[in-house]
């Protein structure tokens, strides 16, 4: 193994039993009119599947199966949100409550900013806490025998095997902390050099910027892997003339990792 496993994987916390999401189901206008709302804030499209299903999944409880979209907002109430999430709870776990709470605090925040209830219930109802909880850790036997894999068979026996990027897929996530969203956007330009290796800068979760240590290691895995996609798409990849090569060499808006599905 070319690169000491030191480092953690950051793993999310489990998700709760969720319930379906339904285009179809209707909803009251003021329910509409929040999504709206949040919608000016550019949330993500499971942002806006989960608001949709919390919700869904308590005011049936209380709605007593009549159509939702005549709901009033009469009936948005401690007493009924309190029997609601007592019943939710007693068929969820704990993370999936919290959401569901979490979903309807913000609902009800906006029903009393826009003057349609006069308070919120939210405060008076609820909710458990949470422990927290160290992150789940990829055990080093287990990267061990990705690696090893690997270089078990250097020679591709399909014309999508690629021993150098998924070395590099698998080290950076390892070693930097990457989601798989953030290794699909990364650019070489959003690697910088350092004295002591890199500095990749990453836009991540909720558009949140990070600056992520790149260790010489990897970095070399990194370059490496660049100078295979060289090889495998001359046609299509364009360097550029650096004294220093490396990264350096490379387009800053050019993929830092493609293939098949990148």
């Amino acid at each position: 193994m070319d690169i000491a496993i030191t480092h953690e994987i950051l793993a999310g916390m489990p998700r709760g039993t969720e319930q379906p999401d339904s285009v179809e189901t209707s909803r009251p206008e003021w329910f509409a009119a929040f999504l709206a709302d949040r919608g000016t804030r550019k949330p993500s499209a499971h942002t806006l599947k989960a608001y949709r299903q919390d919700f869904d999944a308590i005011a049936t409880l209380f709605a007593d199966g009549e159509d939702l979209s005549g709901m009033a907002l009469a009936a948005i109430t401690v007493d009924t949100l309190r029997t609601a999430f007592a019943r939710y709870a007693e068929t969820h776990e704990a993370a999936s409550i919290q959401r569901c709470w979490s979903t309807w605090n913000v609902l009800c925040t906006y029903l009393y900013t826009a003057e349609r209830i006069g308070s919120n219930p939210m405060p008076m109802v609820g909710r458990p806490k949470l422990a927290k909880t160290l992150p789940k850790a990829l055990p080093a036997d287990a990267v061990a025998a990705l690696l090893t894999d690997l270089d078990a068979d250097p020679q591709p026996r399909r014309r999508t095997d690629w021993m150098q990027r998924d070395r590099a897929l698998i080290l950076t996530a390892l070693l930097a902390g990457l989601r798989a969203d953030e290794l699909r956007r990364a650019n070489v330009g959003d690697l910088r050099r350092t004295d002591d290796g890199a500095v990749m800068h990453v836009c991540g979760k909720g558009g949140k910027d990070r600056r992520i240590p790149i260790e010489p290691a990897l970095l070399d895995v990194l370059e490496r892997y660049l100078h295979s996609r060289l090889t495998r798409f001359p046609a299509t990849t364009k360097r550029r003339s650096s004294p220093g090569g490396g990264l350096t060499a490379w387009p800053s808006g050019g993929a830092a990792v493609r293939g098949r599905r990148w």
